[in-house]
């Protein structure tokens, strides 16, 4: 195992500590909880979509969710693990259609 490799690894394992990430794929319905930072206040805001896509691998790895609010749709790419500017995404997985 190459060291970058390694360091990968065991970053993954400290971040995921006490998490299960669920297995999901596209064409799920996500639900996405998103840590908003306005000033000095911060709220979580979460919403539901479709996932329509993942792509990369360990701690690049990223997911694409499609949120459709009042008829219209919005595309939203968040990463899967805790983000350093403040933004949080979690997946979780709600009834499969």
């Amino acid at each position: 195992m190459t060291l970058i490799k390694e360091l990968e690894h065991e970053q993954m394992t400290k971040l995921s500590a006490g998490r299960t990430i669920p297995d999901f794929g596209p064409g799920d319905t996500l639900l996405v909880n998103v840590k908003v930072v306005e000033g000095e206040r911060s709220r979580v805001q979460a919403y539901e979509g479709v996932c329509i896509g993942r792509s990369g691998s360990g701690l690049n790895e990223s997911f694409t969710v499609r949120k459709i609010s009042y008829g219209s749709a919005r595309i939203s790419e968040r990463q899967e693990r805790p983000a350093a500017a403040g933004k949080h995404a979690e997946p979780t997985r709600t009834a499969s259609e």
